[in-house]
């Protein structure tokens, strides 16, 4: 019967349009761009979170990697530029990485813009091999299997279980987080399921899931509430709990089918 009852759910799963935005953030600057919206904090001068849809068409394309990072003018208080970052010993993390918007130049060149860049170790944590580049990975691969994902994710700016205060990058307001997060639902008839990470700043190549925790729990540390579109008893469900055997199964090899071009995993940001 538990079965049976489940399968209904699924097969009248309603669509929400702004799933993946975070409520409860209200000291920050709503921005929309074209494939991702943010909120601002400018008192950190960073994007609070960065939340967008990605479906297996988005990860593939012959975009280019420009790499020219840019001000945000859609943020009204001005967001962080490049003498900021001048001279700091960390590196230009994207928060939506540049990699989930192969199939367009658009989205490209949007991920760098600097709304979009947060303060990260420049060895060891995002370049490949490091734990946050492989998250990143382990994301795309997902896709490839769900078709379809929602992200929030972002630096932990206030941590609110530990009182502190976050250095700043040497003559610039730019905060430098000590750890980021990212939270992964999967909302389909396929599948509904959500987990979430929080991974130090730090050099490692640790196990992405040595780092795992559930969405209720991130909820705590960070101060707002995310997928809150979601039935109550569904969001009840997949943000207490979490398993992580759910999230280890090998992903389904993609083969190239008109319209849909095919689902590869490359090693670039």
């Amino acid at each position: 019967m538990k079965k049976i009852f489940l399968i209904f759910i699924l097969s009248v799963l309603p669509v929400f349009s702004q799933i993946e935005i975070p409520k409860g953030a209200n000291d920050c600057e709503f921005i929309k761009h074209t494939y991702f919206s943010l909120c601002y904090d400018e008192e950190h001068e960073q994007a609070r979170w960065v939340a967008y849809i990605l479906t297996k068409e988005m990860i593939v394309g012959e975009s280019v990697y420009r790499k020219e990072y840019k001000p945000d003018k859609k943020v009204s208080t001005e967001s962080a530029k490049d003498s900021d970052y001048l001279n700091s010993n960390f590196s230009r993390g994207h928060l939506a990485p540049a990699a989930d918007f192969k199939f367009s130049q658009l989205g490209i060149e949007e991920s760098y813009l600097y709304s979009n860049i947060s303060p990260q170790l420049q060895d060891g944590f995002n370049e490949s091999g490091g734990v946050w580049n492989n998250l990143e990975q382990r994301v795309r691969e997902w896709v490839c299997k769900e078709d379809t994902v929602y992200i929030v994710t972002g630096p932990v700016l206030d941590n609110k279980l530990i009182k502190r205060k976050l250095p700043k990058i040497p003559d610039s307001k730019v905060s430098i987080p000590k750890e980021f997060f990212k939270a992964i639902l999967v909302y389909s008839q396929k599948s509904v399921k959500a987990i979430a990470f929080v991974v130090p700043n730090s050099s490692s190549k640790d196990d992405i899931f040595k780092y795992s925790l559930s969405i209720d729990r991130l909820e705590k540390l960070i101060g707002y509430d995310l997928f809150s579109e979601l039935p109550d008893d569904i969001e009840k469900s997949i943000e207490i709990d979490f398993d992580t055997n759910a999230w280890h199964q090998n992903p389904r090899p993609y083969v190239r089918k008109k319209p849909s071009p095919p689902c590869t995993i490359k090693s670039n940001r």
